[in-house]
Formats: C-alpha cells, structure tokens, sequence
C-alpha cells in the first residue's frame, strides 16, 4: 500500500506486485504464532529496557518468546535478565532458556555471566527470539 493522503490511502491492493520479503516476514511470524504456545496465550511480562527499547515476554507449557524493539535511529546495548521484568500480570514468574533461537536472523544466542542475554540493537531492529525451557 502506498500510505499517501486520501484518496490514494484506499487504493486497492497491489496483486501481482506484491512485496515478497514482506509477504515472507509474515508467513515465517504467522508460522511461529501458530506453533509456538506462548504466542497463541500464556503469560506476559514487560520491560522498559530505556527510552527507546522495550522487551515483552511470553511463555506457555514450556515454550517462550521474547521480543525485543530498538525504535531509536541508533544502535543500542542492553543485557536482559529475568529479574528485570517487573512490569505485566506474570512478572515475577519470568524463566529464560539456556539459550534462545532469533527467528528474524535464525542465530542463536545463550545467556551469559548471571544469565543475562547481552544484545546489541541495530538501529529501528528487533529480535524475536523464541526457546524451549526444560523441566516446565
């Protein structure tokens, strides 16, 4: 969609033109939300990382996704722990995995000294990452 003033911003869909790197972001996140129980309900936490990244957190019969949102025009560094999310109705029941899997970029990341997750943001980037827990 264009996104220009009316009457342009109700053209019709572009078919046949399609952006296909946007249509597949969606297919791999509706992909994931369909087999990832943490996505579909479950508990929730947040975290307020600064001014310009915030982090929420989900989980469910063991599997869990965090997503994590750099809005600012800059390259941000954050290192998450579980004991930081103190905002949402499941705050103080925050477990991270060993290790998480970014479904963005398909690497992985495993927590460090303290179980924290250090993270360098590209700038206006995200991670959503996705792991299973042991023992939940």
């Amino acid at each position: 969609m264009t996104g220009l003033s009316d009457p342009f911003n109700r053209a019709a869909f572009p078919w046949g033109m399609e952006d296909e790197s946007i249509l597949s972001l969606y297919r791999l996140l509706a992909g994931e939300r369909a087999s990832n129980a943490a996505l579909e309900k479950g508990e929730a936490a947040f975290l307020p990382v600064s001014y310009d990244v915030f982090a929420i957190y989900r989980r469910q019969r063991g599997d869990t996704a965090l997503v994590v949102v750099n809005r600012a025009a800059e390259q941000r560094s954050c290192a998450l722990r579980e004991s930081d999310f103190t905002e949402g109705p499941d705050a103080e029941r925050v477990r991270f995995p060993a290790a998480f899997c970014d479904l963005l970029s398909g690497s992985s990341v495993k927590a460090g000294e303290g179980g924290a997750f250090a993270l360098e943001l590209p700038p206006y980037g995200a991670f959503f990452f996705t792991g299973t827990l042991d023992n939940d």
